[in-house]
């Protein structure tokens, strides 16, 4: 009953977030029975008393200059078929030579993505995969497979499809046109060639910070971040990309592959919302970055100034 009023207050996440504060502070003898309270006091951890109103540090100037991006590895999961053509057309923005193209799919969809590759410049390979654990587990699995080969960057993107609380194709199409469009294919190339310390780049406009939008996914986030070696400050102010789509390089994600997570540890597929293991692991890949050594930017950054916007009110989110 609470979030389905604050679903239609016409006021901003920060503030909606400030009223829960109000309610679940001052009545929690009456409301302490609500999994809305005990997701809203988990998330405590994530509420210093004073907060940055936005949390992002711009790279030192390097020692030396980072090596030009020579092998790319596009990691896609592809659940939705149908979208992928979309994707294949953008990646025409990127230099043919440089890109190796890893799909993972339900077995069932593999007909469908072969036909779709067909004629298509690079090299390609698909894994087939249990519909477990969305993007997140098959993107972990592809990377563990893909060490050895050490690409200079990785691209991790998936085939997004709206559902009831999105504002029709806008959230995909934004997620896309920030990531691919021929303007940012060029800006990530040239900012990792130039900035070793930079981890991940995510679409300008879906940065957003965990403290706002961490959902059920409090108690899972602290507890996996801690097994990371992160300190409670740092997961104060964590900022996270939405949409978990980006450009990183793979190094920026071994505090995460050292955590060893196995397919049983990431739940059937029942068409949950939030409070999975997925979805904390999509709020821990910055912080996997941070915990790196690396920092974080957006596409609209530049070699110059290579950080990021922080989006507090994100309009993909209720």
């Amino acid at each position: 009953m609470i979030f389905s009023i604050l679903k239609r207050l016409p006021v901003s996440r920060p503030g909606k977030e400030f009223i829960k504060d109000l309610l679940f502070g001052a009545f929690p003898f009456l409301l302490s029975h609500l999994s809305a309270y005990g997701y809203w006091k988990a998330a405590r951890i994530f509420m210093p008393e004073i907060q940055p109103l936005i949390n992002k540090t711009p790279l030192r100037p390097a020692p030396e200059p980072a090596e030009p991006v020579r092998k790319l590895a596009v990691i896609c999961h592809a659940y939705y078929p149908e979208v992928l053509g979309a994707i294949l057309d953008h990646l025409g923005s990127f230099p043919a030579e440089i890109i190796s193209l890893y799909i993972s799919a339900p077995e069932e969809k593999t007909e469908e993505i072969k036909s779709l590759l067909a004629g298509y410049p690079f090299p390609y390979e698909i894994r087939t995969v249990e519909n477990r654990g969305r993007d997140i587990l098959p993107f972990l699995e592809v990377l563990k497979d893909l060490w050895a080969a050490n690409p200079d960057l990785i691209l991790k993107i998936h085939t997004k499809k709206t559902n009831r609380r999105r504002k029709g194709s806008e959230w995909s199409d934004s997620l896309y046109n920030n990531l691919l469009d021929a303007e940012s294919v060029n800006r990530a190339l040239a900012v990792f060639s130039e900035c070793p310390g930079l981890g991940m780049m995510a679409p300008a406009g879906h940065i957003i910070p965990m403290r706002f939008y961490y959902g059920s996914n409090a108690a899972r986030v602290k507890h996996l971040g801690e097994r990371m070696g992160a300190t409670l400050q740092e997961m104060q102010h964590l900022d996270f990309a939405a949409g978990s789509m980006f450009y990183a390089r793979p190094q920026a994600f071994e505090p995460l592959l050292q955590l060893q997570l196995e397919r049983s540890d990431f739940e059937s597929e029942t068409g949950q919302e939030d409070g999975t293991t997925a979805h904390a692991v999509e709020r821990l890949l910055a912080l996997s970055t941070a915990v790196a050594g690396y920092t974080l930017a957006d596409t609209k950054c530049s070699v110059e100034n290579p950080t990021y916007s922080l989006v507090k009110d994100y309009r993909f989110s209720w």
